[in-house]
């Protein structure tokens, strides 16, 4: 008998908190009415916490769907596949990319991020030099940044090839300005 006690005490800490501050006079004999009493309360108000997680959750999932129907991966992706997903409809844009970038180094996962660096300079666009200049722009800043000198140097001779040299020379210095 004194064990069932002390299980539902832990489970209910506030609420055994709250009644033996409203009855602190009758410390022992408030404590076995309520043993005896409440007992089957707190297992009622364990069966209502229950239903209650039970509802949160569902309402999770509701608003996780609503989410998904509104598209808010699109504008807000705070996940490697919501960024997927957005790069299968925006993948010509180098602004998506970058931010997977980033999304990455938040994450301080700096091999993840040259990987999408990589994807992002075979995939973004051939017709649009602008974006293709962004992206070989991001991925020579992430190298600079995070990369050692061997590697930075690889990357800029790489987007040299690839952009107009003299615009990747111009950015480099930039960079190093910095």
């Amino acid at each position: 008998a004194g064990l069932a006690p002390s299980a539902g005490e832990a489970a209910f800490v506030f609420a055994d908190f709250k009644a033996s501050m409203a009855d602190s006079s009758d410390d022992e004999g408030g404590h076995e009415d309520e043993g005896s009493d409440d007992g089957e309360g707190k297992h009622k108000l364990s069966k209502r916490q229950k239903k209650a997680a039970k509802a949160a959750a569902a309402e999770e999932v509701r608003r996780r769907e609503a989410e998904q129907v509104e598209g808010r991966w699109a504008n807000d992706p705070r996940s490697v596949e919501d960024f997927e997903r957005l790069l299968l409809t925006e993948g010509d844009t180098s602004i998506v990319w970058i931010r997977y970038m980033a999304f990455h180094l938040k994450m301080s996962d700096l091999e993840k991020a040259r990987h999408v660096a990589e994807r992002a300079v075979k995939h973004v666009g051939f017709t649009d030099a602008h974006e293709r200049f962004n992206a070989w722009v991001a991925y020579l800043n992430l190298e600079c940044t995070f990369g050692t000198e061997d590697t930075a140097d690889a990357v800029f001779k790489r987007a040299a090839t690839h952009n107009e040299p003299r615009e990747i020379h111009l950015q480099l210095a930039r960079i190093h300005e910095r």
